[in-house]
């Protein structure tokens, strides 16, 4: 059975953040993941990472101002030094909870018409991010997303993703797949799965197409976490959904894992 690790930006949602913690260490997770920890102090999710016996697998880099539709600066002319700056931020934070895994957004073209995207601009501070992450043993993450729901993200094929990082030429760069984004922007996701296996640092999963629990959807994810086994993918798979109604109770999938196992 894959490694599990709870996204609790999505997951545990009806309690506090700080609260997340201990609900997916009951829920019988070992890894948590989340999308932006800079809201809360190192120092405190480090607490929450120790107290609950818990490893942090991967979060995102900076990803500008959220609020004003900013979805990372990586693919962006005019902000490279902002985006140092994120790498800088993001480095500091992996490095006080020993996470080894950093996801680096790229953009979202609706920004403004007077932004500047390019492969590559991309690539230059890919290159960057994992030159500077490269002495501490962490690795950047790239993640195509679908363009359904995230209508004017940059990078949205996995295919260019992978040509990407050929180009970056990079040990420490790798795929983050998510399935859930592979389904919906390809479909046939085993074959796609199967050919950048040797690509991928991290993965995701979520039902298709609601983004619920994986035991709903099209995908059958029985056959799916039999293939990551199959590859002996040594990482973790990231719970990334928005459950049904609670956590707790849209958890069945994880206990029928666990039965099979």
């Amino acid at each position: 059975m894959p490694t599990f690790s709870a996204n609790i930006s999505m997951l545990f949602q009806e309690y506090p953040f700080q609260a997340r913690f201990e609900k997916a260490r009951s829920a019988g997770f070992d890894f948590v993941e989340c999308m932006f920890p800079y809201q809360e102090t190192k120092a405190s999710l480090e607490k929450r990472l120790d107290e609950n016996q818990l490893s942090m697998a991967m979060f995102n880099a900076p990803p500008g101002i959220w609020e004003m539709g900013e979805r990372g600066l990586a693919a962006i002319e005019q902000y490279r030094n902002r985006f140092k700056e994120s790498i800088f931020e993001a480095l500091e934070y992996a490095n006080q909870l020993k996470c080894k895994k950093i996801h680096v957004m790229a953009g979202s073209i609706e920004q403004s018409n007077d932004l500047c995207f390019s492969d590559q601009v991309f690539i230059e501070n890919i290159r960057y991010a994992a030159d500077q992450f490269a002495p501490y043993g962490i690795c950047v993450l790239i993640e195509p997303l679908n363009r359904r729901d995230n209508p004017n993200y940059y990078l949205s094929d996995f295919h260019r993703a992978v040509g990407l990082i050929d180009k970056i030429q990079r040990n420490n760069v790798k795929l983050q797949f998510d399935f859930y984004h592979a389904q919906i922007i390809h479909g046939d996701v085993s074959t796609l799965f199967e050919r950048y296996f040797s690509y991928v640092g991290h993965i995701q999963i979520a039902g298709i197409p609601e983004r619920g629990e994986p035991s709903f959807g099209e995908l059958n994810y029985n056959y799916v976490f039999k293939l990551i086994d199959q590859k002996d993918y040594q990482g973790e798979v990231g719970c990334e959904y928005r459950p049904a109604t609670t956590t707790e109770a849209g958890l069945g999938w994880l206990t029928n894992q666990q039965k099979i196992s």
